[in-house]
Parts: C-alpha cells; sequence; structure tokens
C-alpha cells in the first residue's frame, strides 16, 4: 500500500478533537468520541487493504509472522515502557502526599495482558473498585485495537472473499442488536452508575465491531452505488446533527432534562448516548460518516488537500504517542496548575484558560515528537530493515 499523506493530516485532526475532548475547562468539544471511532474504523480500513494484498503473497505462516512482528514494534515499545514508567513513578509517589498513576499498579494485570476493556464488567461483577483516573482510563482503546489484530488476520486469510464480505456486514448488524441487549442487562444489574453502562456498550469487542467492519467495507467492496461519496457525506453530517438535535429537544420538552444535566454537567456525549437508544442507531451512523470520510480523503484530490497541512501531517505522525500520554501529561499539567493555585483562574477567566491551553497542547507536541524521535524511530526503523520495506500507509 502506498502512503497517504492525508492521512496522516487526518488522523492529527484527530488527535487534536480527543484533546479537546479530555480538557476540563469551557474550552473544550461535546463530541470527541466521534474521532475516536475515526481511528477504529481507519484501523479496519488499512489492516483489510494490507492483510488482503499480503494473502495473496505468502503461506498462511509467513502471513502471520509478518503481520503480527510489524505489529509488536509499531505498538508495543511505547506501550510497555510507559507502563513500566508508570509503575515506576507510582512506587516513588505511593507514600507521597500527591500519589501518581495508582491505577496502572491498580489495574497492571488488564493492562499488560491487553484486556483493559474488560476491567470495567469484570471488576464490578467481582465486587472490586472499577474505576480509572487518567493514567489508564483512555488505554481500552488500544486493548479493543490489538484484540482485533490478533483475530483479524486469522479471518481474512482461512475465509473466502465472499463470505469476508457477508461477515463484515453481518458484524454491523450483531454489534448493534448486542449493544441493545447489553444496555437491557447493564441497566437491571447497575442501574444507578450511568457512566459504567455507557462506558461497557462501547469497550467489548462485540459491541465495537462495527467500526472496524465499517473500515473493512471501504476496503472489500466497490460501492458502486455510493456513486458521489462528498454528497453522500454531506447528507450524512446533517443527517447526524438533526438526529442529535431532535433527541436534545426530545429530552428536553419531554422528560424534563437538558442537555448538560444528562452529560454530568459538561459536555460528554458518552453519557447522552445511554438516552433513549441513542447508542443503537447514532454509533453506526458516526461509524458510516468516518469510513465515507476516509473514503473521500483518499479519492478526491480537494478534500485530500485541505488534511495534507503540514502542522496537522506532523502531528498525525506523532499520533500514537500524542495519544498515549496526553492524559497523563494533563494530569501533571493540572497539578502544576493546582500547586501555582490557577485553577480558580481557570474557571473564571476565558483568556487564561486559552493560554494554558495552549501550553498544554505544546507540551504534549514536544514529548509526543521526543518521544517518536528517540525511542519509537528506532523501533519503526527496525522493522523497516527486517522487512525491507517502503514507506507505505501506517495502520
Amino acid at each position: 500500500m502506498k502512503y497517504v499523506k492525508a492521512y496522516d493530516g487526518l488522523r492529527g485532526v484527530g488527535a487534536v478533537m480527543i484533546l479537546l475532548y479530555h480538557w476540563p475547562g469551557r474550552i473544550t468539544i461535546s463530541h470527541g468520541w466521534e474521532f475516536m471511532q475515526m481511528f477504529f474504523v481507519m484501523s479496519g480500513y488499512l489492516i483489510t487493504l494490507s492483510l488482503l494484498e499480503e494473502k495473496q503473497k505468502y503461506s498462511f505462516g509467513k502471513f502471520a509472522i509478518r503481520f503480527y512482528i510489524k505489529r509488536a514494534f509499531r505498538l508495543f515499545p511505547l506501550y510497555y515502557a510507559y507502563l513500566l514508567g508508570a509503575l515506576c513513578l507510582y512506587y516513588f509517589t505511593k507514600n507521597s502526599e500527591v500519589q501518581m498513576a495508582e491505577d496502572v499498579a491498580k489495574h497492571g494485570w488488564y493492562l499488560f495482558t491487553y484486556t483493559f476493556n474488560y476491567m470495567s464488567v469484570i471488576n464490578f461483577f467481582m465486587g472490586w473498585d472499577y474505576g480509572a483516573k487518567l493514567w489508564s482510563t483512555h488505554l481500552w482503546t488500544l486493548s479493543m485495537e490489538e484484540q482485533f489484530y490478533l483475530v483479524f488476520p486469522f479471518i481474512v486469510f482461512f475465509i473466502s472473499f465472499k463470505n469476508l464480505q457477508k461477515l463484515v456486514i453481518g458484524s454491523i448488524i450483531i454489534a448493534v442488536i448486542f449493544r441493545v441487549v447489553s444496555y437491557q442487562y447493564y441497566i437491571y444489574v447497575n442501574p444507578n452508575d450511568k457512566a459504567w453502562i455507557v462506558q461497557n456498550l462501547v469497550r467489548i469487542p462485540f459491541a465495537q465491531m462495527d467500526s472496524f467492519a465499517f473500515g473493512a467495507v471501504m476496503a472489500i467492496f466497490p460501492l458502486k452505488f455510493v456513486k458521489n461519496i462528498k454528497r453522500w457525506f454531506v447528507i450524512l453530517s446533517c443527517l447526524i446533527v438533526v438526529l442529535y438535535l431532535a433527541n436534545m429537544a426530545y429530552v428536553y420538552l419531554f422528560q424534563g432534562e437538558s442537555y448538560f444535566s444528562l452529560t454530568y454537567g459538561k459536555k460528554i456525549a458518552e453519557g447522552w448516548l445511554a438516552n433513549n437508544y441513542l447508542f443503537a442507531y447514532m454509533i453506526v451512523l458516526v461509524n458510516f460518516w468516518c469510513a465515507l470520510l476516509i473514503k473521500l480523503v483518499k479519492e478526491n484530490r480537494s478534500i485530500a488537500k485541505k488534511f495534507e497541512v503540514r502542522p496537522m501531517v506532523f502531528l498525525g505522525k506523532l499520533s500514537y504517542g500524542f495519544y498515549l500520554l496526553h492524559l497523563p501529561i494533563l494530569h501533571l499539567f493540572l497539578l502544576a496548575i493546582y500547586k501555582l493555585n490557577l485553577l480558580k483562574v481557570l474557571k473564571s477567566n476565558l483568556l487564561i484558560e486559552s493560554f494554558l491551553l495552549l501550553l498544554y497542547l505544546t507540551i504534549t507536541i514536544v514529548i509526543a515528537y521526543s518521544v517518536n524521535t528517540w525511542f519509537e524511530a528506532y523501533f519503526l526503523q527496525l522493522k523497516n530493515k527486517i522487512f525491507n520495506q517502503q514507506r507505505e500507509i501506517s495502520a
């Protein structure tokens, strides 16, 4: 697969949106979760293309070895270095006034085995603490990705192309059914914790597999019926906005609650998704929206240019480290603000908050760049040397 520069720009936009989504001040956005879905859909698209290409070239043994070694060199070094560094930080600070990374120590078994997306469900039924803080709460997404990488190569290699087409379409349908059934069960066993309910509606693989499936659909179907992808993308964007507004109006007029009260006083759309079965269809529409955007960026040159601006492409190349480190950096940043007695100013002065947000973004970019240059690059170069491969689309 050839390198698509605009995909790095798209990753860069997604990284910034996710950072804004997690920012605790007033300068924030409601819907950063859509861009997290975009990363899942993009993985489904790029991995499917790569696997289908390599299936034609190699026996299963070589096919599997190449895939898993490349994924390991790309993901494992920084991930495990982060976990080990967080554990060291915890043991150095566990008896101090300011304890750090205790959630990494508490949930280490899940994190080191890439099963953290199951932690909330398992710990609830075991009667254990299922809370997660800024050092680990975002790592469920990496567990989800890794589980997809573990299973999907076998599926692609051992079933026919026609059956693969049927499977990805079926996966979209099954995911919707699974979310609806799961929701009924979750509100029965733990009705008072909406955050727990919503988290597990998107963190269990069967509930999330439509995101990867939509990416695979873009890779394996000609989609001739979508003659004008740009028009479909605009129509779908309008439909999503209208459905959101309609739900907001319905909840306000007929249920007497506001959008903000349903999202914990902050514009977090994950809380909103649990109302009126929005999760059943909105996630599907958002995944389709992401898939169309990915296809549009590749096939429409005028759209692609908008994502090829240097800052976004630069950030997109750092997106893995940026995502992995942005919340721990936020924790340390907020701690520094607290020590400097700036918390009240952060909440009351929009100009100062803007400056602090820009400073936080800059610090995160600098650290992600340093990690990429002095750590990740070594393993990526080693991977390329082992496989003697040209620059290609990175999934």
